[in-house]
């Protein structure tokens, strides 16, 4: 059965779920990854189209191809994650944010179709593994008062960041072109990755 609650303001629920996850230093250091990672990592989605058309020189197949890759390794990632030990859930995130910015960067450099669709895999992959790990450590470390509220705050850094990042993206692509964007934001992702392992490590 449900626990009663005492009636409260959104506002005050909001503030307080921010002083809660902004305190709590396991899942700040968590969500502060993840949103690095939404943030620059993720803008290969926005960028496919180009990427399909003017790097890769095909059409809306080879667009759909290229999807259907990423679709793959994330299923690959939810499977694997399952079977990850407890004692090793850990250090997923951190290790699935380093293969997401190398496939990215990767991915951004290649010019063959075959070889961006085999890149594709682990990067869907790595995007998976980082938020599902992501959420079932949250989900094992926060009260359950606060449950609610710490994990609204999951999903803003995990799908609240991808308009933000196309919004980047795009800007930045017409700037300096999709591939230097892509490379960029992929090494941003390594370095979040090891900024974020490195505080996991002092906490």
């Amino acid at each position: 059965p449900m626990p009663p609650r005492a009636e409260s303001h959104p506002l005050a629920d909001l503030r307080d779920g921010f002083l809660y996850v902004a305190r709590h230093a396991q899942i700040r250091t968590l969500l502060l990854l993840l949103a690095s990672t939404s943030l620059f990592g993720a803008a290969y989605l926005t960028l496919m189209p180009v990427f399909a058309r003017d790097v890769l020189h095909g059409g809306s197949d080879a667009l759909g191809f290229l999807m259907a890759a990423i679709g793959a390794g994330a299923l690959l990632g939810a499977l694997m994650i399952a079977r990850v030990s407890p004692a090793l859930l850990g250090r997923v995130p951190y290790l699935a944010a380093v293969c997401l910015g190398v496939s990215v960067i990767a991915f951004s450099q290649s010019t063959s179709f075959s070889l961006s669709m085999v890149l594709l895999v682990p990067t869907g992959f790595a995007m998976m593994s980082l938020g599902i790990s992501t959420n079932t450590l949250m989900q094992s470390a926060v009260d359950d008062a606060m449950r609610g509220r710490a994990m609204a705050y999951y999903v803003m850094a995990f799908i609240g960041m991808l308009p933000i990042s196309s919004l980047i993206a795009g800007s930045l692509s017409h700037e300096i072109g999709a591939p230097a964007t892509l490379s960029i934001g992929g090494g941003v992702v390594v370095v979040a990755a090891a900024v974020a392992y490195a505080l996991s490590r002092r906490q």
